[in-house]
């Protein structure tokens, strides 16, 4: 989660100077993006500390239900940064963009977009080890700031090569709208965990057990099963 934190930075800085360098629209909101994803991830390393402290009197069934709250504050902030990129760009194409040093703002972006990919799927490959719903949660914030990336790359080469100035706010609109479908992946999954509920997949598994065990004269019978 250090690695994370120290990775959010790098890409804050990069993209804010990528946008200096161009004024371009879609990299502006990809590092209103990085803003959220720094905030977030501050909130996600909480929530292991949390997560992990013995149970008390208070929560004598311990703390792990706080990574549901990150799964879900993570979810709104990204909502949040979606909207205010839709802002931005509409905004620009009002007025109209104007871009400078697109190449050099590309080569950033991308450079950076490499750095994420590689931070995510750790993030994620780690969470499906630990079962860690905050560890997972973060490394699709991470690809999903990665994506963001790269359209943002592909916007600024389209722009560049046909000299369409007005794709750039258009690839800010279509990349909040990938980024605002993660957020509500990970708010549904936050409510339902929060709200315990059920898993089809499992609840199927154990009826499975339970019946055979009937069927084999183990058990009488069983009846409200709850997981």
């Amino acid at each position: 989660m250090v690695a994370s934190l120290l990775v959010s930075l790098l890409m804050l800085g990069g993209k804010i100077t990528a946008y200096v360098i161009t004024g371009s629209t879609a990299i502006l909101s990809d590092a209103l993006e990085s803003v959220i994803h720094l905030l977030a991830t501050g909130f996600a390393a909480f929530s292991l500390w949390y997560a992990v402290q013995p149970a008390d009197s208070d929560h004598p069934y311990g703390h792990g239900k706080v990574a549901y709250f990150s799964s879900g504050f993570e979810g709104a902030l990204i909502m949040v940064a979606a909207g205010a990129i839709i802002y931005t760009a509409i905004r620009d194409l009002i007025v109209g963009p104007e871009l400078t040093q697109i190449g050099v703002g590309a080569w950033i972006t991308g450079g950076l977009a490499a750095v994420n990919l590689v931070l995510g799927i750790a993030l994620v490959r780690a969470g499906k080890k630990h079962n860690s719903l905050v560890l997972t949660s973060n490394g699709h914030h991470v690809l999903t700031d990665m994506w963001t990336s790269v359209g943002v790359v592909v916007a600024l080469l389209l722009v560049r090569w046909t000299g369409a100035v007005w794709l750039d706010p258009v690839v800010a609109i279509a990349v909040a709208v990938n980024i605002l479908w993660t957020s509500i992946s990970l708010m549904r999954r936050s409510i339902s965990g929060l709200m315990e509920a059920a898993d089809p997949g499992d609840t199927d598994a154990i009826k499975g057990i339970l019946d055979a065990a009937v069927d084999g004269g183990m058990i009488v019978g069983y009846h409200e099963l709850r997981h």
